[in-house]
């Protein structure tokens, strides 16, 4: 009986540890998110500066200036792309990295506390054959 809450209490400190490591794999994925989220909007106001019409221009601009300017935010925007796509895979290879673990050592708690229980198990029995 007392190898079996030894087993009970070997499994609710295993499950609370591992809703810790979920807890901080959602917090991890949190902040890579909020990152994000800070560089776009950083780059918003970038561009609307960079792209706003000062209030002493004067006229229409010239085709060549037009060009430059749409050359120069296409550009940009390709970037911003790639580096969008780059941090959603970063995220999702974080997430799934830090998932597989949690899952292993989820596995290898559970296996070493029923090796344990077993082996407790089989003591108490060949104590009681001899």
């Amino acid at each position: 009986m007392e190898q079996r809450r030894a087993l009970l209490r070997a499994r609710r400190k295993n499950k609370q540890s591992h809703e810790v490591e979920d807890q901080r794999i959602k917090d991890k994925v949190d902040m890579i998110e909020e990152e994000q989220q800070e560089r776009q909007a950083i780059s918003e106001d970038y561009l609307r500066k960079m792209f706003k019409r000062s209030a002493d221009a004067d006229g229409e601009e010239t085709k060549e200036e037009k060009q430059k300017r749409l050359d120069l935010l296409n550009e940009y925007l390709q970037d911003q792309f790639l580096e969008r796509l780059s941090g959603l895979l970063t995220k999702q290879f974080t997430e799934k990295e830090q998932m597989i673990k949690a899952l292993l050592s989820r596995y290898m708690e559970a296996r070493l506390a029923e090796t344990a229980a077993i082996k407790a198990n089989f003591k108490l029995d060949l104590d009681k054959l001899d």
